[in-house]
């Protein structure tokens, strides 16, 4: 009997699942017919621990090697905000006296009476404030971008680190350049208008995040390292503690007042898994290799040598404490809390603690009345310190602009100043000293919370 080729091809279909299109039983005798979906994604977990004021560091060999994974590393951390916290403390000094016993030469001993000083610490406690250059690309000096890669000179660093201080003062975006200032400066809300101008174009690096990743793994360098920046703008700190100081010099106290601010969870650093970098991230072998001599040869290694040191502070992110946004655009579905998709949520306050309204009911309807606006002259640096005027005519929440009406997202220095008047001001009245930060004032505990009727 012949086979015709259509018969052959009829007896293996036969043989065939009717779903797969392949032999029911593997090569082995395997059962395929009954299995499963395949199993679910699941992402790389890194390792990572925190250093300093709840910094991110990792050693992972895995983030050392795949730009990928790197990415997707720094995008996750990067749901975590930063915050600030301000150190609030009072001091004065106290002359006092007493008696000292002395050997003279002879032997003999007399007594004296002695005056010495003694330092008294009256208050010392914290707040947070949640939400809310040149770069180094992979050597170890800090380069520009021109028509070749240079080393920037000492002078442009110096004035280079003047402007991030004034940046960071004045609450600005840390993309924000001295040009940018005159945008919007004939405008009768010259501050909005200059924010919204300068939010519009946020990415002024040479390279997307991923490709700066890339180039930090193909890198061969032992101790190199990749720092992700995360900063918070859109208050002026300087108006913020101007204030604090005024309130507690009005309680009234004469002691020397001392007011500085710290970023927490504001770097993420990634760094190579091997033993001379781990023992660098570790303060304790750190501060050893210091006292046995041993970190100047690490340094002179990672300075010099061409598979030595290499940072890359290229990259970062920028979270809004406060926004003008366009009322048509706040309105749309998606949007965060800061009215951009591609930022984190905002999160005034990360255990979610409800708000009550004002304690005078007629205090929020009093906030919205109209007041007649002082419009600034057109050479007027619209970064300055407003004026009175100008803050009240700004107390609403939706604002006319040039381009349109804008609604304010966020909370503003003056409601976080007044929401914390009071319990700054107990503090220092009761000479209140502690490391951990104040909690809010009216905020319900988690015990009073649980309780029964108590949101009734």
């Amino acid at each position: 009997m012949i086979t015709l080729p259509k018969d052959e091809e009829a007896k293996f279909e036969s043989q065939r699942s009717p779903i797969l299109g392949e032999p029911e039983h593997g090569a082995h005798g395997i059962d395929f017919s009954n299995a499963g979906p395949p199993p679910s994604f699941a992402p790389y977990q890194a390792e990572y621990f925190e250093v300093g004021n709840e910094d991110i560091c990792s050693h992972d060999p895995h983030l050392n090697s795949d730009g990928e994974a790197l990415y997707r590393f720094i995008l996750a951390r990067a749901q975590r905000p930063p915050f600030m916290r301000v150190h609030i403390g009072g001091t004065h000094t106290e002359h006092k006296t007493r008696w000292v016993t002395r050997t003279n030469h002879d032997g003999r001993s007399r007594q004296e009476l002695e005056t010495y000083s003694e330092t008294v610490t009256d208050f010392s406690f914290c707040v947070d404030i949640k939400p809310v250059i040149y770069t180094t690309r992979g050597k170890m000096v800090k380069e520009i971008e021109a028509v070749t890669k240079r080393a920037a000179k000492r002078k442009e660093k110096k004035a280079r680190s003047r402007w991030v201080e004034e940046v960071s003062a004045k609450g600005l975006p840390p993309w924000c350049e001295e040009r940018d200032l005159g945008r919007g400066s004939g405008s009768s809300n010259p501050w909005v208008e200059s924010l919204a101008e300068i939010e519009k174009s946020p990415l002024r690096s040479s390279k997307t995040l991923r490709q700066w990743a890339d180039e930090y793994c193909a890198s061969p360098k032992r101790l190199k390292e990749f720092v992700y920046v995360q900063e918070l703008y859109g208050w002026n700190m300087e108006q913020i503690e101007s204030a604090i100081r005024s309130t507690i010099l009005a309680t009234p106290y004469n002691g020397d007042l001392e007011i500085h601010f710290t970023k927490h969870r504001s770097k993420i650093y990634i760094r190579p898994d091997n033993g001379l970098s781990r023992m660098l991230s570790n303060k304790w072998l750190y501060f050893l290799s210091i006292i046995f001599l041993i970190f100047p040869f690490i340094w002179l290694f990672k300075r010099f040598h061409s598979r030595g040191g290499g940072r890359w502070e290229v990259c970062g992110g920028a979270y809004p404490l406060k926004r003008w946004v366009p009322l048509e655009d706040e309105n749309e579905e998606g949007r965060g809390a800061n009215g951009d998709a591609s930022l984190p949520p905002y999160m005034p306050y990360e255990d979610a603690t409800p708000t009550y309204p004002p304690s005078n009911p007629g205090s929020a309807t009093r906030a919205l009345a109209r007041t007649p606006m002082s419009i600034p002259n057109a050479g007027d640096n619209p970064f300055s310190a407003p004026s009175m005027s100008r803050t009240r005519s700004t107390s609403s929440r939706v604002m006319q602009t040039a381009s349109g009406p804008k609604k304010l997202l966020g909370l503003r220095e003056g409601e976080w100043f007044r929401r914390w008047e009071k319990t700054i001001t107990r503090a220092v009245l009761v000479r209140y000293q502690s490391h951990e930060p104040l909690p809010e004032a009216g905020a319900a505990t988690g015990s009073a919370m649980a309780l029964d009727g108590y949101f009734a």
